[in-house]
């Protein structure tokens, strides 16, 4: 078991949690040899035993709806935070869910033929609305994390509060943890309703499954957010029923209908029946009724935020180059956009990728042409090449080779095929300026 103490050997271990070359000491330095960087951790580990440590002033930037981000230059700061959060963390079994994971089974539970009912729940101000101190109490009564981790902990959240920051402050590690923890015990209360077979949570966004309709388990919803002080967006809420169209009239208890046999109820792939589900990037579609000899289904389309910020980016990039007539930078976006590329290399020494594929690696649309059009790669590829065509009107491409080379890129085939795309570090960053600015 890894000790819960602040020592130079357990402090020196959080430099493997992440960079370190954007922050600074008090005096302005950065630690270069290990002699440094032994000094600094000494230092560290001295101010913690005796009590004296302080955490240093956190930058803040304001969000939408009075939300505000909270930031450190301070290498003090990031290293005892990292401890703090890796203590807490470990000791409660922390691990962040699989977005891929979660994807697959809420597909796997739509394909499922029996009646069902799906509510999509989003928490209010997540990280805002945790009770930070009852969370801490918890915690400490729980006694798993060490007296002085607790101590570290409350006098960082303290110091968050002095800035105005309500429930956990955003864009400090040990908050993601903290509402990690705190979202559990809510999911354990939506799983313990009646009527409830299943349950997906990513972070704040939350999926429930259930064979009752959902009018009957609102009340209880409701109750367990408020358990756990939390509140439902009602503007993000959204109910799907997946049973026989004539189910509305009937009068027979759920799973116990005399008349289902006679049912004519069939499968009709199309936009006026489809339902849908927007979740974690995706848009997944259905029927609104179930199959009766196999499985009902389930197309995964990207959703119209994500949509949304593809067609921003396409029409940034287009406007960046009638103004600079940079077709270079214009061919190298348009590359990114519609390719994958590495990313910097994973912990277990393997490349992270991204890209068109990578970001959507679940997107298969049911073979159905007409069904969910807008949401398709097509029609972004269709966005695309009418963007150039116009640009290409007011300021046209160099040589007829290179206007058919940027007219030939295509979504579909980034993804398809996993096209990827050389692009240096440096260039990404350049490549990324004009949506930055947007």
């Amino acid at each position: 078991m890894i000790s819960q103490e602040f020592t130079v050997a357990a402090l020196n271990r959080m430099r493997r949690r992440g960079a370190q070359f954007k922050y600074k000491t008090d005096d302005g330095s950065f630690p270069k040899s290990q002699a440094e960087w032994t000094a600094l951790l000494t230092s560290i580990q001295d101010q913690i035993l005796d009590g004296t440590f302080r955490f240093r002033s956190f930058n803040t930037r304001s969000l939408s709806k009075g939300k505000k981000l909270f930031s450190t230059h301070s290498l003090e700061n990031i290293m005892v935070m990292r401890k703090i959060n890796d203590n807490i963390r470990r000791a409660y079994r922390v691990k962040q869910a699989n977005r891929f994971d979660i994807i697959k089974q809420i597909q796997q539970a739509l394909k499922e033929t029996t009646p069902k009912h799906v509510i999509r729940l989003d928490i209010r101000s997540f990280y805002e609305s945790v009770p930070r101190r009852r969370l801490v109490e918890k915690i400490r009564a729980d006694r798993l994390v060490s007296t002085r981790t607790l101590e570290l902990l409350s006098r960082l959240l303290r110091l968050t509060s002095h800035s105005g920051s309500r429930g956990l402050p955003r864009g400090l590690q040990v908050s993601a943890t903290l509402a990690e923890i705190h979202a559990s015990h809510l999911e354990r209360d939506l799983r313990a309703i009646e009527g409830v077979y299943y349950v997906a949570r990513y972070v704040d966004d939350i999926v429930i499954f259930s064979y009752v309709d959902i009018s009957n388990l609102e009340e209880r919803i409701h109750a367990a957010f408020e358990a756990n002080g939390l509140l439902v967006n009602g503007s993000k809420t959204k109910e799907i029923s997946v049973q026989c169209r004539c189910a509305t009239g009937c009068i027979h208890a759920n799973g116990n209908c005399a008349c289902s046999s006679s049912c004519k109820c069939n499968v009709l792939l199309a936009d006026a029946n489809a339902r849908q589900l927007d979740i974690l990037g995706y848009k997944l579609a259905f029927p609104d009724v179930n199959e009766r000899k196999k499985f009902n289904p389930v197309g995964a389309y990207m959703a119209d935020k994500k949509m949304a910020k593809y067609k921003s980016r396409i029409h940034a990039a287009a406007r960046d180059y009638l103004a600079t007539n940079d077709f270079s930078l214009l061919r190298d976006r348009l590359l990114f956009l519609t390719g994958n590329y590495k990313l910097e290399s994973s912990k277990g020494g393997g490349s992270l990728r991204g890209g068109i594929f990578y970001n959507f690696d679940l997107y298969s649309p049911l073979p159905e042409p007409t069904l969910m059009r807008d949401s398709r790669l097509e029609h972004l590829d269709k966005f695309l090449s009418s963007s150039l065509l116009r640009a290409f009107k007011i300021k046209a491409a160099p040589s007829r080779s290179e206007r058919r080379e940027l007219l030939s890129l295509s979504f579909v085939n980034g993804h398809k095929l996993r096209r990827m795309r050389k692009l240096l570090p440096k260039r990404i960053l350049e490549i990324g300026r004009c949506w930055r600015e947007a």
